[in-house]
């Protein structure tokens, strides 16, 4: 609607004698458009709807609105309706002014624009019918608006054909716009993509810090905890493995001192032998051999 509003003067004949060259064939435009969604096959509507006067401004008409007769008036019909109700459930992306427009859709309405752009008869056809697919209120809107009815009012000017590409244009939808947002939004997507990435390095860095540290100390605390074992399995014996040497170290160390040679008796002999076996019972009972 504000489109139609403010860029409608550039679509209307401007001169005086365009403006005279308009008023006269915008009348049969309307009927023109009026009659294809009432007949089956152009033979049969020019020669009931229009007289010699006429038939070559509405045949001319009809050549350009079917692309050269290659669809039928129930083509016509049928595809025009389909591009309107497209237009319509289409129209809201292209409002969406952000970093995340959908451009499948805008490349969709795209395309629908393409279909009339190029033709002022097509054109024309599609803002006649444009009312029949809106909402009441929509509907009632255009209807009021002045620039809506001074486009009906002149016809299929020749100033109707850039509509299509200015509506594109307007909202950022033409298919070089479309790639340069889909390149842009690549390069944000990959940007983000970087910069995540380089988070996840450093959690991941940070992560393994952490798990470096803890594994330090598990493997202290296992030190700490095999440690433990050893002494309390060797004390645990029926005599105290840990004791007995540190018995028969202090009595050796005592005979080292106040002997130049250690003689050790068949009771000292002895009870080495003890410790020893004891050491060996209590290291093999922890599966150390």
């Amino acid at each position: 609607m504000k489109f139609i509003n403010y860029f409608y003067r550039e679509f209307v004949p401007k001169s005086q004698k365009d403006k005279e060259k308009q008023e006269a064939i915008a009348p049969l435009h309307h009927k023109c458009v009026r009659v294809v969604k009432e007949g089956d096959s152009w033979k049969e509507i020019f020669n009931r709807e229009f007289d010699s006067v006429e038939y070559e401004a509405a045949e001319n008409f009809c050549f350009h609105l079917s692309s050269k007769y290659s669809e039928s008036p129930q083509e016509v019909r049928e595809q025009m309706q389909a591009k309107l109700s497209q237009f319509v459930e289409l129209a809201e992306s292209a409002k969406a002014y952000s970093e995340n427009r959908d451009l499948t859709k805008l490349s969709e309405l795209g395309e629908v624009i393409d279909y009339f752009k190029k033709s002022r008869e097509k054109t024309y056809m599609f803002l006649s019918e444009l009312p029949s697919v809106l909402e009441e209120k929509d509907r009632e809107m255009l209807n009021s608006s002045a620039g809506y009815q001074a486009l009906l009012k002149w016809g299929a000017s020749p100033f109707m054909k850039g509509f299509g590409w200015q509506l594109q244009k307007e909202f950022n939808i033409t298919p070089t716009a479309i790639k340069e947002e889909a390149a842009q939004n690549l390069v944000r997507e990959l940007g983000e993509t970087e910069a995540n990435l380089t988070n996840q390095v450093e959690l991941l860095q940070q992560e393994n810090e952490k798990l470096q540290k803890e594994l330090s100390e598990i493997r202290s605390q296992a030190l700490q905890s095999a440690v433990c074992q050893l002494v309390t399995t060797l004390q645990k014996q029926s005599q105290p493995v840990l004791d007995q040497i540190t018995i028969l170290y202090q009595r050796l160390n005592k005979m080292s001192e106040s002997n130049s040679e250690l003689s050790l008796s068949p009771s000292d002999s002895l009870s080495i032998l003890i410790a020893l076996k004891n050491l060996l019972q209590a290291l093999n009972s922890l599966n150390v051999t």
